[in-house]
């Protein structure tokens, strides 16, 4: 039974949910929570049965794919997932514990501005506090801005309605040693640094500072100084939204029965497509870095107009004239990444310049607007498209690879999990194949799709181009398109792909 009492009279997030998906929530937990005795040890308390299993990964990811929500917890960020629900952001961490088993770790530092000074050790509290809050607001910034429609990306939405909240899921045998579940919802507080008090040292038998604890008047915390671990006190409260499941355990001789047959029962899609995102320096999601431009003749001249209208420097000058030349005719591949290298080098010659001469910032946007292509030029390649459009001709549409009208080719795209809907082309033919399509891009306009995802998803300065490295710090390094039964759009998600377990729909 679930209540809707909480501490600003606001429904409980778990009411909002689909009634079908927590449904299909509190089975696959349960079920899995059925495999306890595959994993338990030996009971110390001599209970009949233990207490029952989570793995807290299995639960976030779970949560994930059966709400639709989106991955947070990347780069030790403060929030596990994120959920859009009639336009406000719900920010969510999410935790599974034993009951009496309280006090949980809220985040992890890496690194801490100040040192423990023992003398003053609400000081050090502050500055912990301080830390934890500034993680909290701009993990908070970075979700919302992300969470912006592409569509709408130039308006200002920084104030989107949101709200933050833990999702627990506390384990537990009752008095009748019957294994129970219990789903919770917890304040998602920042540390009120005002109301600090109780601070307490705490030390090891060697009488070394072991931990910190401390109060601000609504949670309980403590820090601890071997590994840097901020924990808080997830006291019961009696209006927490509340649900009990009650859990059966698998004996030993069911659970592999148990496991063949669940594998298919949270998967509504009909067909799925995943690859590896492959990070050229010059195309795909990189576009704009090409050393191409177009209308080369005139942004030479624009560029050189503008610079003899400033300073008429003539070393700039004179880079611009030879970043601007046409390339020899018949270059070979190797001698063309040759020159693109170069023409790569001469523009961050001409940015240098320019910044040492201190030039006005409009005018230096300017020239980088006309020595790049569009800022957010974008497109997605289909690995081995012409394989994959005679092995899958209907995926985009019906024989939407072989439509010679650009036209034709335009299909919707739902980018998950947010929800948003874009116009889609299919693009890139050389016109005289018979299958065409070898990339995907927002229609009409490249810089919709690019934007979103290398401002918004990747976080990058302008000009700034995607790599291997920034992929790692979001844990993404992957697409996937797929279509959902008795849909015909198609869907797409950012993922991480895993070499040595790569998925069952893995294109290459």
């Amino acid at each position: 039974m679930t209540t809707k009492v909480t501490s600003d009279s606001m429904i409980a997030l778990w009411d909002m949910l689909d009634k079908k998906k927590k449904e299909r929530y509190k089975k696959l937990i349960s079920k899995f929570a059925g495999l306890t005795k595959a994993f338990a040890q030996k009971n110390e308390n001599n209970n009949s049965l233990p207490i029952p299993f989570l793995n807290s990964k299995f639960q976030e990811k779970l949560f994930i794919n059966i709400f639709d929500a989106n991955l947070e917890d990347t780069n030790n960020t403060p929030f596990d997932v994120s959920l859009l629900i009639n336009g406000k952001v719900y920010l969510i961490g999410i935790k599974t514990f034993d009951r009496s088993a309280k006090s949980q770790k809220i985040q992890q530092f890496k690194r801490l501005d100040q040192k423990c000074d023992e003398s003053n050790l609400k000081a050090f509290v502050e500055m912990v506090a301080a830390s934890r809050n500034k993680s909290i607001e701009d993990n908070t910034k970075e979700i919302i801005e992300k969470l912006r429609n592409p569509d709408e990306f130039s308006k200002h939405v920084t104030n989107k309605p949101h709200r933050s909240i833990y999702h627990l899921l506390t384990r537990y045998l009752d008095e009748n040693n019957i294994p129970k579940i219990q789903i919770r919802e917890f304040p998602y507080d920042k540390i009120d640094d005002k109301k600090i008090s109780n601070v307490k040292p705490n030390y090891n038998k060697d009488n070394h500072l072991a931990s910190i604890s401390f109060e601000d008047g609504k949670h309980k915390y403590r820090y601890t100084m071997g590994d840097n671990q901020l924990l808080m006190c997830f006291d019961e409260n009696p209006n927490d939204p509340v649900e009990n499941l009650s859990v059966s355990y698998l004996e030993e001789n069911e659970i592999y029965d148990f496991l063949t047959k669940i594998g298919g029962e949270i998967n509504d899609v009909d067909e799925s497509h995943s690859w590896k995102i492959n990070i050229e320096r010059y195309s795909g999601l990189n576009s704009f870095f090409g050393t191409a431009p177009k209308n080369r003749a005139q942004s030479e001249q624009k560029c050189i107009d503008m610079l003899v209208a400033q300073k008429n420097n003539c070393k700039i000058i004179d880079l611009v004239k030879e970043y601007f030349a046409p390339p020899p005719a018949n270059l070979n591949e190797k001698e063309k990444d040759v020159l693109r290298a170069k023409k790569v080098n001469i523009r961050f010659s001409i940015e240098k310049e320019m910044k040492s001469e201190k030039y006005n910032k409009d005018v230096v946007d300017r020239i980088k607007e006309k020595i790049y292509r569009p800022q957010n030029e974008m497109y997605i390649s289909i690995p081995n498209y012409k394989i994959f459009h005679k092995k899958f001709p209907n995926f985009f549409g019906e024989g939407l690879a072989k439509k010679r009208n650009k036209s034709d080719r335009v299909f919707d795209m739902i980018l998950e999990p947010y929800g948003w809907e874009l116009k889609m082309l299919l693009t890139q033919s050389s016109g005289k194949d018979d299958v065409l399509g070898k990339a995907i891009q927002s229609y009409k306009s490249q810089a919709v799709l690019g934007k979103w995802v290398l401002e918004s998803v990747f976080k990058l300065p302008p000009y700034r181009p995607l790599t291997e490295e920034a992929m790692k710090i979001k844990k993404i390094n992957g697409i996937r398109l797929y279509k959902k039964r008795n849909n015909f759009k198609v869907y797409f998600k950012f993922i991480w792909i895993d070499d040595e377990n790569r998925p069952e729909d893995y294109w290459e």
